[in-house]
């Protein structure tokens, strides 16, 4: 039997010098029959961080191994024993602004996970469990905790999901043989799903493959003001994606395109092409690029948000999707904007809620990427059958103009997409 009433830490060093990068979180594995312990106990892997242009360490690894049959057996099976692996921080001077990766925890079986996790009792840990598949959860609330699947692992709660007081639930998608038929990985709640304010899930498409996390709600969807589902640059990476410029030059980065094509750079070749579907849009962005000596000033491609809701969905926070703009100062090429597929009975909300697919901005001679796609899908008789029945959301599908002209043709970008079933959202105004 172990009881951490302590700490027992590996974290990784933060930076040394103008430039420095900050060292990994190391490993911790414990192995017992039974494990015990309160909120002052705390396993921690973090990274270390990064200053001006060097990045942040990543978070390490962590692994409890239990008898799962005796830790049940206790009575309290599920300690409030603390796990983080935190990945370190950047500052504002490091343009590449997507942070390292979080650590991973692994664990018998679920048991220590229970349906609350509250208190910041897991803190940036994908979870790992031998042989697992699906997490079945009869419901799951995340209260100020943040936590990731492994890539492909699907999420099914029978009752309510609620993601509270600042929680984050991160999905990764793994890849697939046909990114358009099958999803990377799934998230069903059989019940109602819920965000709050300052609290986020975050699917994240496959960076190569193009492979999608498909969320689906079997009542009803509500995302409070400040919270939201952010797919921000997880979609594909740099130099990846149907709509990648084929072509560049070192004095002008292509931006890539989705669902309008991508700006055309200072010397002129050609742009990244629109692709996919406007009324049911489940693509990720592409990544843009330069050439040479590299894409690694590029931005990334917006990911894919794709919600099927069969009850009311209620949209006062944000959905958003975004392309990464070009990080370096010199002539990098904008992401293209992702893909939000919202499918639901009625649509309510307010002027606080935004659905946005922009398309990232280029730098120096680099052009920007195009706008991405958006679709909603409700249905027209029940929505006019609302008392407002016109949500006052905001969409945008924006692609940012050329970062510069010259003495040879530079095009801007394209802006995206938004299709709807009627004119209802519209309105008069």
């Amino acid at each position: 039997h172990l009881t951490v009433n302590g700490t027992i830490s590996a974290k990784g060093r933060g930076y040394y010098g103008t430039h420095g990068s900050g060292g990994s979180g190391g490993s911790i594995w414990i192995t017992c029959r039974t494990l015990a312990g309160g909120a002052s106990g705390l396993l921690q892997v973090n990274g270390g961080g990064g200053r001006y242009y060097g990045g942040g360490g990543s978070g390490g690894r962590l692994a409890v191994q239990f008898d799962p049959a005796a830790q049940g057996a206790l009575a309290d099976p599920v300690p409030d024993i603390r796990f983080e692996g935190t990945p370190g921080a950047i500052t504002s001077e490091n343009r590449e602004t997507f942070p390292a990766g979080m650590g991973t925890l692994s664990l018998s079986d679920t048991l220590l996970l229970g349906n609350r996790l509250t208190n910041r009792r897991l803190v940036d840990v994908q979870l790992a469990v031998p042989g697992w598949t699906v997490w079945e959860p009869g419901s799951l609330m995340i209260d100020d905790c943040s936590i990731g699947l492994q890539e492909g692992v699907d999420l099914a709660v029978t009752g309510d999901l609620v993601v509270t007081n600042g929680g984050r639930l991160h999905l990764f998608a793994a890849p697939v043989a046909d990114r358009l038929a099958t999803p990377g990985a799934r998230v069903d709640v059989a019940g109602d799903l819920r965000i709050d304010a300052g609290s986020w899930v975050l699917p994240t498409a496959h960076p190569t493959n193009g492979a999608t996390v498909a969320l689906s709600v079997g009542g009803n969807l509500r995302i409070a003001a400040g919270g939201g589902i952010d797919a921000d640059r997880r979609g594909y990476t740099r130099g990846h994606g149907p709509g990648t410029p084929r072509a560049s030059r070192t004095d002008g980065g292509n931006g890539a395109g989705h669902g309008g094509h991508g700006g055309m750079g200072f010397g002129g070749v050609r742009w990244g092409d629109a692709y996919g579907d406007a009324a049911w849009p489940i693509d990720a962005g592409s990544g843009g690029i330069v050439l040479p000596p590299g894409n690694w000033n590029a931005g990334r491609g917006g990911g894919s948000i794709r919600l099927t809701v069969a009850g009311e969905a209620e949209i006062q926070g944000t959905l958003t999707d975004r392309g990464g703009h070009a990080w370096s100062p010199t002539h990098g090429g904008g992401g293209s904007g992702g893909s939000i597929l919202l499918v639901c009975r009625t649509l309510r909300g307010s002027n606080s809620g935004v659905l946005s697919v922009d398309g990232g901005q280029g730098t120096g001679g680099g052009s920007s990427g195009g706008g991405g796609r958006i679709a909603i899908h409700y249905d027209p008789v029940a929505q006019a059958a609302l008392d407002e029945p016109v949500a006052p959301l905001r969409a945008s599908a924006y692609a940012y103009p050329a970062s510069t002209t010259g003495f040879r043709s530079t095009i801007n970008a394209q802006e995206g997409t938004l299709w709807l079933p009627d004119t209802l959202f519209l309105g008069g105004r």
